[in-house]
């Protein structure tokens, strides 16, 4: 099934998909961007930061020495869904329709090395990329299993739909967005206790719960056995 989350394809700005112009002292800029095919129902804030961190790597990948973050403005939905650590960022208010990305056009004449975009083993991300509305959901949110507040209509914003939208296509598809944050939690939860020697409250807070309580009785009440004899039972060889 083809996921229903909010689409992506690079924006035709002219036939090339950049856009060169002048601006003055700033010299020859190129702008190009991501333009949804379907308009969000809420501002798409986190998958526009999605898209930024892509998006800047790449460009420091490609520039290398010349990379300067004071020369690159981007254009986002909602600049507050920004991390800080994107330092030294220009960061504008855009539009729903996409992120937008203008930097140095003297960039593009950048050396290519194939090398700089090798990427190792361990690094290999998307390997198993999401090919399901409840698996793409599930990749938004594994990010937020710390937040002790990831309510349903909080989930639904942070995967850019809204909410009774969602909930009656996951219903469609036999499960629920509670469901999923549960599960999740919970699959984090066992893995932790499974392979690692972590205090359970300290596990606790990794998957949202403030009380270490709350969460055991949570945990038994999914997996039958208490953090403590779920980690005796999985724990793995040392």
């Amino acid at each position: 099934m083809t996921s229903n989350l909010p689409l992506i394809r690079l924006s035709a700005i002219n036939p090339f998909l950049l856009e060169l112009r002048r601006r003055g002292a700033d010299g020859e800029r190129c702008t190009f961007g991501f333009e949804r095919v379907v308009e969000p129902p809420t501002r798409p804030g986190q998958n526009d930061a999605f898209y930024l961190g892509f998006i800047s790597r790449m460009l420091i990948h490609a520039t290398q020495n010349s990379w300067d973050a004071t020369q690159v403005l981007f254009r986002v939905a909602d600049p507050d869904c920004i991390p800080n650590t994107r330092t030294g960022l220009r960061i504008a208010t855009g539009d729903n329709r996409g992120i937008q990305v203008t930097f140095p056009a003297m960039w593009l004449l950048e050396p290519f090395e194939r090398s700089t975009y090798q990427v190792s083993v361990t690094e290999k991300l998307f390997e198993h990329p999401p090919d399901s509305l409840v698996d793409s959901v599930r990749a938004a949110l594994m990010p937020h299993m710390h937040e002790p507040d990831l309510t349903v209509a909080k989930a639904a914003k942070i995967c850019g739909y809204d909410r009774r939208r969602l909930s009656r296509e996951l219903r469609d598809e036999g499960t629920t967005l509670s469901k999923e944050i549960a599960k999740l939690r919970s699959e984090r939860a066992e893995q932790d206790l499974a392979d690692t020697n972590r205090r359970v409250a300290d596990i606790a807070q990794t998957v949202g719960f403030t009380d270490p309580t709350v969460f055991s009785r949570a945990f038994k009440n999914r997996t039958g056995q208490s953090p403590q004899q779920y980690r005796r039972t999985h724990k793995s060889p040392s």
